[in-house]
Formats: structure tokens, C-alpha cells, sequence
């Protein structure tokens, strides 16, 4: 017997198309000594890295700002600005034009951590978007690693601002559970946006 495949809050082999967690759903037997071989160490690895337990996490939402799309790029590429509106950042270094080092603490329901990590710019296309993805480190907590698309359109005298998140969040922050990290990471991004139309207001 096979069992049902648990596909939520599971890292997938991509070779295999094996859970990595929920993995007493299925018969092992079933897989050649070779391919079973393999799937162990795959279980091994995520075990070791990520706490047995990885979940993916998707977000979309649009914002209106009261600004024109080249001011709105000005202050999404200004350091200063971002520190101010990343809810926990405790820094921000500009490594280059397009990287970025970023140190912030947050908590999510019992879980808090400080995440370290390294954010990059890709896909510029100024002023109507980028690409920005990253990967950090919280330590015990776990890790989160994954990117976003942010594309702004001029719309009713000012700017539309519509990001796509994709991520993967690992360790005891996955075990939290999807409605309780979907619900702290929305209330994160409301923050952050609420910080950012202010900055942008501001600088008119």
C-alpha cells in the first residue's frame, strides 16, 4: 500500500516526487534498494538542514501609493527607506546596486527570531519593477528563503504597486502551521506597506 501523499508543509524530492515529511504515509518497499537508498539521504539532508519540516508559502496583494511610478522605484532602491519600512530590520547594507545584507528580528505566535540574510535585486526594469529574492537564516527558529515579484503601473495620478511572494519556510516556524505563518506574514507586508506610502507621501 501506498498511502495518501501529504503535499502540504513537505519538501518534495524533486527526482523522486517523494515527501520528505509525512513519509510514514507509504510503503518504502515499494522503491528499489537504489532508489530507496536515495530518498534517505534526502530525508537525512532535510532533516539535518531544516527540522524534518518545510512549507511553502505563497502571498499576492497590490497597494495604491500617491506618487508617480519614478519616485516610487527611487525609494523601493533606497536602503534608508527600507530599513524604515521592514517591520524588525535592524539593518541594511548595500553591497552593491543590486545586493543587499539584511539583519531583522520578528515574531511569529511563540516563535521569535532574527533572521540573517542576503537580499538580491534581479529583472530591473525601471521604473515598472524588479525582482527581488533572498534567503535567511533564524537560527533554531528555522530558515526562510524564496522571492517576489514587484511591478508598478501609474494608475488614478499615482502608482499601483502589485507584488507576487513565492517562499519556503523551514524548522519550527513550519510547524506553526500555514494559517498562523500565512496570517503573520500578511500582517508583516501590511506593515511594510503602510510604513513605505507614508515614505513615499513624505518625499513629495
Amino acid at each position: 500500500m501506498h498511502g495518501s501523499f501529504l503535499r502540504k508543509a513537505c519538501p518534495i524530492d524533486r527526482e523522486m516526487q517523494i515527501p520528505l515529511h509525512g513519509h510514514e504515509e507509504f510503503a518504502l518497499s515499494s522503491y528499489r534498494p537504489r532508489r530507496y537508498a536515495k530518498f534517505r539521504l534526502s530525508l537525512l539532508r532535510a532533516e539535518t538542514e531544516w527540522g524534518s519540516i518545510a512549507m511553502a508559502m505563497t502571498m499576492t496583494g497590490e497597494v495604491q501609493l500617491a506618487a508617480l511610478p519614478d519616485a516610487v522605484w527611487a525609494k523601493l532602491n533606497d536602503p534608508e527607506v527600507l530599513k524604515a519600512c521592514i517591520p524588525g530590520c535592524e539593518s541594511l547594507e548595500k553591497l552593491s546596486d543590486t545586493e543587499f545584507m539584511a539583519v531583522a528580528v520578528n515574531k511569529i505566535g511563540p516563535v521569535k527570531a532574527k533572521f540573517k540574510g542576503r537580499v538580491k535585486l534581479t529583472d530591473l526594469d525601471p521604473p515598472n519593477g524588479y525582482r527581488i529574492s533572498g534567503e535567511g537564516d533564524g537560527g533554531v527558529a528555522g530558515f526562510a528563503k524564496g522571492g517576489a515579484t514587484v511591478a508598478l503601473a501609474s494608475k488614478d495620478g499615482g502608482t499601483l504597486l502589485t507584488y507576487n511572494v513565492e517562499a519556503q519556510i523551514g524548522g519550527k516556524l513550519a510547524q506553526l502551521g500555514q494559517r498562523l505563518v500565512n496570517g503573520a506574514a500578511k500582517k508583516l507586508a501590511d506593515q511594510f506597506f503602510a510604513k513605505f506610502a507614508g515614505a513615499v507621501a513624505n518625499s513629495g
